[in-house]
């Protein structure tokens, strides 16, 4: 009996320590993505996790809001959008959970699982001491019964002090041919790296739609294009990196970004840990 008494107790008291250890990683992983975008301002993860046994479905969701004493209008505003982005997603995921279900009744236990995931990796640069705030959100669905899951992405880059969404053509010269630009960089970048070449040309045309996601780093312009876009699934996502020192002579002096092209260390945001948001949770 005393042996079983002792097992017990060393059993609790490892459980306890390997959920405190667990919490506590969580939590460190979860701070290093805070950011400080003013003195009142921070960038933190918000979480949402959500389940529906019934349905068969799982959702595990995490995306940037402004936290602070006081929110800014144009604060309210970018949590706002960040709100409804990931709303639409979630919404879409469960009309096509739903529409599924017939093919779902018809699947064996161990397969009868519905899935998406939301994440996201974001920037704050500051030039002139104005902060923009750039995110990706990286979306991934996962529908019962499928060979692979989808993934797409959803990008906004927006101004904190004028509380609007920046747009690619504001950034670069009138009449400078940035899409030809930025085609023949990727299109060079993408051949490079790729094995399979048969789907980048038509993905990296210089049109709008191509160009549509993307992102401003301190000292680079990232370009983010879909699976399927330029690259077969397999290959997945593909990303292209170009440094403002390749597009200095198109970026407008008006431009955001200006003064990052000449000081990209002045663009740079601090990232300080403080406690995150708590993850809302929901279960059926």
């Amino acid at each position: 009996m005393k042996k079983i008494i002792i097992f017990a107790l060393s059993f609790f008291m490892f459980l306890h320590i390997s959920v405190a250890a667990s919490a506590k990683d969580a939590t460190e992983t979860q701070l290093s993505d805070t950011i400080f975008v003013t003195d009142q301002l921070k960038l933190v993860p918000k979480f949402i996790h959500e389940e529906d046994h019934k349905l068969h479905y799982k959702i595990d969701v995490s995306y940037p809001t402004l936290n602070g004493d006081n929110l800014t209008p144009t604060a309210i505003q970018f949590n706002e959008a960040m709100t409804d982005i990931v709303s639409k997603e979630i919404a879409r995921f469960k009309k096509y959970v739903l529409a599924d279900i017939p093919h779902l009744q018809n699947l064996p236990e161990d397969l009868k699982h519905n899935t998406l995931s939301i994440d996201y990796d974001t920037d704050v640069i500051k030039p002139s001491d104005t902060p923009l705030i750039s995110v990706r959100i990286t979306v991934e669905g996962m529908q019962a019964g499928r060979a692979h899951p989808y993934h797409s992405n959803i990008t906004i880059n927006y101004d904190l002090a004028s509380g609007k969404t920046i747009s690619l053509d504001s950034l670069f010269k009138p009449n400078s041919k940035y899409l030809h630009v930025l085609s023949a960089y990727c299109k060079k970048k993408l051949e490079e790296k790729l094995s399979d070449k048969w789907m980048i040309a038509e993905g990296t045309k210089p049109l709008e739609k191509n160009f549509k996601l993307w992102n401003i780093e301190s000292d680079s312009l990232i370009i983010t294009f879909d699976e399927y876009q330029v690259a077969p699934y397999v290959d997945g996502v593909q990303e292209v990196e170009i440094p403002y020192s390749e597009l200095k002579d198109i970026i407008a002096p008006t431009a955001p970004i200006a003064t990052c092209v000449t000081d990209p260390k002045s663009c740079t945001a601090q990232l300080i840990p403080t406690i995150p948001e708590e993850t809302s949770t929901t279960q059926v």
